[in-house]
């Protein structure tokens, strides 16, 4: 038999709460089959004692908040989660490895530090735990990595590899804007530095730019001069760029939001990305209102077109497009 689909599973605990007459009306738009599904699953609820659909309905919501913390957590870099276990009892950290997703836990191993994975190989099985204490551990774990967010800033609808995508666009976008006044020897040597498929996207972008004004190169310029002189630790220059960019959008955002987003970086990217973030609250305003107006393009660009976060982005400032089982 097929496997219901999560997206159904949703709908369906959602109709549970309804009344039948409503119920059924949330499954008007679905393809027919879908629909036929939904609507014999629903009757079968429906047609249970009052009491009997409560406790299913208890039991579909449980499910789904598993479901949905499971998500968060998996989406976290294995480093961030090896930080937070590395001083806990092993018989803690057995605990939470055995109820991660097992490609989850075994990059979490390496990243472990040796006192750490020393004191893991005296107990190579998780002990069995009351379910009360088994409760308290993972809701303690739980607390490190999910956060209640405002639902209005499209960055809380970002997994790992999206923000990637966004974090590339942001620096691939800066640079464009930077070269956007160079005469071609100076831009074929500018080009030199990058990596080819950054600079064949550099000059895409660059020939996609619109009524671009010599105010605006001159900040590029000067954000990616302000950002090489920061002498940061394992500077990239393509990478510490999106992080400025990032790190300029989250400027005044609370920290639980940057908390939420530099998780799903290492803690070595963290680390840059909270180092640009406080240093860029003494930089120039001009610099810092470009960045903004880069990260705010970028990010409507790109949500506007899904499939550019598979890895391909036509986001750009002045585009023509911009200018028109743990927890169980």
């Amino acid at each position: 038999m097929e496997e219901f689909p999560a997206r159904l599973q949703a709908l369906l605990t959602v109709a549970l709460i309804l009344d039948a007459e409503e119920a059924v009306k949330l499954f008007d738009y679905l393809p027919h089959s879908e629909r036929e599904d939904m609507l014999l699953r629903t009757r079968s609820y429906l047609a249970l004692s009052e009491d009997a659909r409560r406790n299913a309905l208890s039991a579909r919501l449980k499910a789904l908040r598993s479901e949905f913390l499971l998500r968060q957590i998996t989406d976290v870099h294995p480093s961030h989660v090896a930080l937070v276990l590395a001083n806990e009892p092993a018989s803690i950290i057995r605990v939470i490895l055995h109820h991660l997703p097992q490609d989850l836990a075994d990059e979490i191993v390496k990243l472990l530090p040796e006192s750490a994975v020393v004191r893991l190989a005296a107990c190579p099985k998780p002990p069995a735990l009351p379910l009360d204490l088994l409760e308290v551990v993972k809701q303690a774990f739980i607390r490190q990595f999910v956060f209640v967010l405002p639902g209005d800033n499209p960055l809380t609808w970002l997994n790992s590899s999206r923000l990637r995508v966004l974090l590339r666009e942001f620096s691939l976008q800066i640079f464009a804007l930077a070269m956007r006044k160079l005469q071609k020897e100076e831009l074929l040597h500018s080009l030199r530095r990058f990596p080819r498929s950054h600079s064949k996207e550099i000059i895409r972008k660059i020939k996609m730019m619109r009524e671009v004004t010599a105010e605006q190169v001159l900040t590029a310029e000067k954000a990616v001069v302000w950002l090489t002189a920061q002498n940061l630790r394992n500077f990239s220059v393509v990478e510490d760029t999106g992080l400025m960019v990032l790190a300029a959008g989250l400027i005044d955002a609370p920290d639980t939001l940057c908390k939420f987003v530099t998780q799903k970086l290492s803690i070595e990217e963290a680390g840059r990305f909270h180092d640009i973030h406080a240093r860029l609250k003494q930089a120039d305003q001009e610099v810092l209102r470009l960045l903004r107006q880069v990260m705010q393009s970028v990010v409507r660009t790109v949500l506007q077109t899904p499939s550019r976060l598979s890895g391909r982005s036509d986001a750009g400032l002045v585009t023509r497009e911009a200018n028109s089982t743990l927890v169980k």
